[in-house]
């Protein structure tokens, strides 16, 4: 029998998110499917619960999106997008 790692030591080597610091409580999708062109466009509504004092960032894993605008409470801020390879178990960024 394996015993299961605490909360801190959890973590998912192939991710760049960092569920340890932020939790997704809620999602609301109001989404378009186009089948014809293969798209879907839209918007999302996340509700996030900070889990460490004085976070200034979330890092969500995502791939194939155009992000248009991100609103935190009333306020629009900043989009950062970078991609980048995980090479290995050890990598962060």
């Amino acid at each position: 029998m394996t015993a299961v790692p605490p909360q801190a030591d959890r973590r998912d080597h192939a991710s760049f998110a960092s569920p340890s610091l932020v939790q997704s409580e809620h999602l609301h999708l109001d989404w378009t499917v186009n089948w014809a062109e293969q798209t879907i466009s839209g918007s999302v509504r996340h509700l996030m619960v900070v889990k460490e004092a004085g976070l200034d960032q979330v890092v969500l894993d995502c791939r194939d999106l155009a992000v248009s605008k991100v609103v935190v409470g009333e306020t629009e801020v900043k989009v950062r997008a970078v991609l980048a390879l995980r090479v290995s178990n050890d990598a962060r960024p």
